[in-house]
């Protein structure tokens, strides 16, 4: 099955540790992430956790998997997906870098589907789907900061 790769990078009115905050969040995330129906941390090290993501495309699939998350504060989070039956590979990357009163978000997706249906699917509503998660994220700092300095703009986008 071929690879999926989405990065965006997106200028928001948050600061650095207050998107940071919200992505390294993992037992909140079926509040606010679309697709994500449940949470869970199996274990956590001082720089990293494992956390079981349940994640649903109802009607087609419900699938629970394990992800090993690294933790960089206010800078990095790296998710590496595993013991998943729905993924051959899943990789998430937030990075956080401020710049005056904002922050730049460099966000990330890498997957495979083990299989050729979803895969196919994937490829028609994969744009859509990370961007949702992009706005979710933005969506939950409206809901905890209040108003941002700036309004979001994307600097770039790239699909391959």
């Amino acid at each position: 099955m071929p690879v999926c790769v989405f990065k965006e990078c997106r200028k928001i009115g948050y600061s650095q540790q207050q998107l940071y905050s919200i992505a390294s969040d993992i037992l909140n995330y079926p509040q606010f992430l679309p697709y994500c129906v449940n949470a869970r941390i199996l274990s956590t090290q001082p720089s990293s956790c494992l956390a079981e993501l349940q994640i649903g495309f109802p009607p087609l699939v419900t699938e629970k998997y394990t992800s090993k998350v690294t933790f960089v504060p206010f800078q990095k989070i790296e998710a590496m997906g595993m013991n998943s039956r729905l993924f051959n590979k899943l990789q998430n990357t937030w990075t956080f870098s401020q710049q005056d009163n904002v922050t730049l978000v460099d966000f990330s997706v890498l997957f495979e589907f083990k299989n050729p249906f979803y895969a196919h699917l994937s490829r028609l509503f994969f744009t859509q789907i990370t961007q949702e998660m992009i706005s979710s994220f933005e969506k939950r700092a409206f809901k905890l900061y209040g108003q941002p300095l700036i309004q979001s703009k994307t600097l770039s986008r790239t699909l391959y």
